[in-house]
């Protein structure tokens, strides 16, 4: 019934520190985002490339004040601390009014940034963070589980969600400095320098989500689905020396 009046349900992934030149690029031969790329091939897919950072001193968290409310962060500090008790503006107010389950997920703790707290001043109606999660102790990697874990298991927990919902997931496995757990493939293995770190990095989440939407389409929700993807901020605060070398190779 709520299909029929044009009310799709929405998942939101934030990935950390994506930037928009790995798209559709190449490194040692290899597509960098594989999995993104053939997202783009579908029909109604939509890329936009000229997006300007914002963020300041909240990082990940001013990225998520932006996307939910529209609303700038501030030039000094961090709203997710300073202002945590505010009630904003947030898009999930008005789907709330229209019937939509509001669900926001992290792999990490919810005390993390002020997660919890932050997340209910935007309005959220659920939020779900490592304790939430079934994985053994190698899953849990820098800022929280594993990317390809948390984003399978959330697909099964919004598999479960009463339709329309609103879900927005937030990623954690390519945060600086780009790191991956041994047991982890490396896709590009030419150096071993903070740019090839990212790529790598990058790489990983980019199969993660191939298998997320891989469990939405199976579960039967992707056909009235809208999947945005977007990073959250740059990846590298200041160029380094070698970057540009990196990228005219890609």
């Amino acid at each position: 019934e709520d299909h029929k009046k044009g009310q799709s349900n929405v998942i939101l992934i934030i990935v950390e520190s994506l930037e928009s030149w790995v798209i559709n690029s190449r490194f040692e031969s290899k597509e960098i985002t594989p999995n993104l790329n053939s997202l783009l091939l579908q029909e109604k897919t939509c890329l936009f490339t000229n997006v300007h950072v914002q963020t300041k001193g909240g990082r990940s968290s001013d990225a998520q004040l932006m996307i939910n409310t529209g609303l700038l962060p501030l030039k000094l500090g961090a709203t997710c601390f300073d202002y945590p008790n505010n009630l904003f503006p947030s898009i999930t107010l008005p789907m709330r009014e229209k019937g939509y389950q509001t669900l926001i997920a992290v792999g990490g703790s919810e005390t993390f940034w002020n997660y919890k707290r932050f997340a209910l001043a935007q309005g959220f109606e659920r939020i779900i963070s490592n304790r939430d999660f079934e994985y053994e102790n190698d899953d849990y990697f820098q800022f929280g589980i594993l990317d390809s874990t948390f984003l399978i298991q959330t697909a099964d927990i919004i598999s479960k969600m009463k339709e329309p919902f609103f879900a927005e997931l937030i990623t954690t496995t390519s945060h600086f400095p780009f790191e991956l757990p041994g047991r982890v493939d490396k896709k590009f293995t030419s150096s071993n320098n903070m740019i090839v770190k990212y790529l790598n990095s990058i790489s990983y989440v980019d199969k993660s989500i191939g298998e997320f939407v891989k469990k939405i389409k199976e579960s039967g929700l992707f056909a009235n689905t809208i999947i945005i993807i977007t990073g959250d901020h740059e990846a590298f605060g200041k160029t380094p020396k070698d970057f540009e070398f990196i990228k005219s190779k890609i």
